[in-house]
């Protein structure tokens, strides 16, 4: 393993997978392999924890774990409207994903694709945004 990419900031735990302790919060760290890509599953670390795993400083993790979670939130959001653009006009005939697409939402397809590839892209990447919740 060769470090960790922070995630976010949750209080859905109330103990350190490092070290066991009672924490507050928990700063989700997010393994990663000597390429730096993302290996294995989130892990759930106090902020001193998270702090000694990184080499940095705490306040410099808690800040970075906010601005993650702040992110995440902003992501969610916008797959959420996503979902509720599309999704019901997910299996509507093409003229009703037309309407909806480009008349409705103003969008653009490219070049070479469907508005029925476009809205089951969009639906797949809101989807995979909010099934990636830490």
């Amino acid at each position: 393993m060769a470090g960790f990419t922070i995630k976010g900031i949750t209080d859905d735990t109330d103990r350190c997978e490092h070290c066991g302790t009672r924490i507050r919060r928990a700063v989700a760290l997010m393994p990663l392999d000597a390429d730096g890509s993302e290996d294995g599953d989130v892990v759930y670390y106090g902020t001193t924890c998270a702090s000694r795993a990184l080499g940095r400083k705490t306040a410099w993790v808690t800040n970075q774990a906010r601005a993650a979670q702040a992110k995440w939130e902003q992501q969610a959001e916008r797959a959420r409207e996503w979902l509720a653009a599309y999704e019901p006009v997910e299996f509507a005939p093409v003229r009703e994903k037309f309407r909806v697409f480009v008349v409705e939402r103003n969008n653009t397809v490219r070049p070479g694709e469907t508005v029925t590839d476009a809205v089951a892209g969009l639906l797949a990447s809101a989807r995979a945004i909010l099934a990636a919740r830490i």
